[in-house]
């Protein structure tokens, strides 16, 4: 078929000449991507009345830095959309939320260690601007949306006008960091604290909780008279499927007695009997306090709410990271190895459960659960 049309709820994909050439239109961000024999040869994209070109195939072409570029196209980004001072630039366009949570809370430590006196924040997504609030409330931070493109591939820091800009985490970083798990048992936290060369012994900030949030969460617990709850996470952006039966696990903990509250972001992941939510940051973590347990598979959530196994226990699961790109597949048993909660700060390691999912982890979760609930 020579010419031939895709359209789903995100995007429309226009496929030329029996799918040689193809166009794909991004409608939550106003960008192109054109292809040529699957391979992804440039992108457009349409910010603030101005349009950007980007080369994703490496051609040495004398005299061009891509990446310095997008620093600079960054950097405009801030200028028009920020009146006041800046020295440093912090990107955390494109992070994910765990690194995101990571790096905010090293960040006193590495405004000190960069000299930064008027530093600033910059986020593509409205979560992270969320996330800056709860543990960096006096530093500023402007949200640019549709900025997540400006992702850099090796470089985290360029100079522009004599301003600083960092983003810690390129395609480099995490490239790396998959290839030390599987190879040498390393974990992401410690390889994050190596590359910035700070000192081990660190305390992440206790988030700033507003007054709002805890008449909101206040009301929830009223209105639903929640007493003894367990919370449930289900859902993951790397981890895959694996083989958790989430709702023989909702039927169980209602058979102990327990509401079960379920957090979600699509209703198709909802399970009968149980309270669907969707809280704000800040929201879930005055709930977890209060929880008397949290069973989640790991993702960024579960790393944000990780301070709260202070008081409350916490079961998460990991399954197999499938394939991400340019990133490899990893084993569920190599993903807790590297990505463990019990290497974070501000952990209580002996209310944190993980297990790999498999066939008997149910009833191993339940064993647990109930031996924690006699202590």
């Amino acid at each position: 078929m020579l010419f031939q049309i895709k359209e789903t709820a995100d995007y429309k994909k226009i496929y030329i000449f029996f799918g040689l050439i193809s166009f794909k239109i991004l409608y939550h961000n106003p960008s192109i991507a054109i292809r040529i024999f699957g391979i992804n040869i440039l992108t457009l994209y349409l910010f603030n009345g101005k349009l950007l070109i980007q080369l994703n195939i490496k051609i040495p072409i004398p005299f061009i830095d891509d990446e310095l570029f997008k620093a600079k196209f960054l950097y405009n980004c801030v200028k028009e959309n920020y009146t006041k001072d800046f020295d440093c630039i912090y990107s955390l366009c494109g992070s994910p939320s765990g690194e995101t949570y990571i790096i905010l809370n090293l960040l006193n430590i590495i405004l000190r260690k960069n000299c930064s006196k008027q530093p600033i924040l910059v986020v593509d997504k409205m979560f992270k601007y969320q996330l800056c609030k709860l543990f960096q409330p006096e530093i500023p931070v402007i949200l640019c949306k549709n900025l997540s493109f400006l992702y850099f591939n090796k470089k985290n820091f360029h100079k522009i006008k004599g301003c600083k800009v960092y983003n810690y985490f390129p395609t480099q970083h995490y490239i790396k960091q998959d290839i030390l798990i599987n190879t040498k048992d390393e974990h992401y936290f410690s390889y994050i604290v190596s590359k910035l060369d700070l000192n081990r012994n660190l305390s992440f900030n206790k988030p700033k909780i507003s007054d709002t949030a805890k008449q909101n969460i206040s009301l929830f617990i009223k209105e639903n008279n929640l007493k003894n709850f367990v919370i449930i996470a289900p859902e993951a952006n790397t981890c895959s499927e694996g083989c958790i039966n989430w709702t023989k696990i909702c039927n169980k903990l209602q058979t102990l007695g327990y509401k079960v509250v379920l957090n979600i972001t699509d209703m198709k992941n909802y399970i009968p009997h149980t309270i669907p939510v969707l809280l704000t940051y800040e929201e879930m973590f005055i709930l977890t306090q209060q929880a008397s347990a949290f069973i989640g598979l790991r993702s960024g959530l579960v790393e944000i709410l990780s301070q709260c196994s202070e008081n409350t226990p916490f079961f998460i699961f990991y399954t197999d990271f499938p394939k991400r790109g340019v990133l490899q597949a990893m084993s569920a048993e190599k993903a807790l190895s590297g990505f463990t909660l019990k290497k974070l700060p501000n952990v209580n390691k002996n209310n944190i459960t993980e297990l790999v999912a498999e066939e008997n982890s149910i009833e191993e979760l339940f064993k647990k659960l109930i031996r924690a609930k006699n202590n």
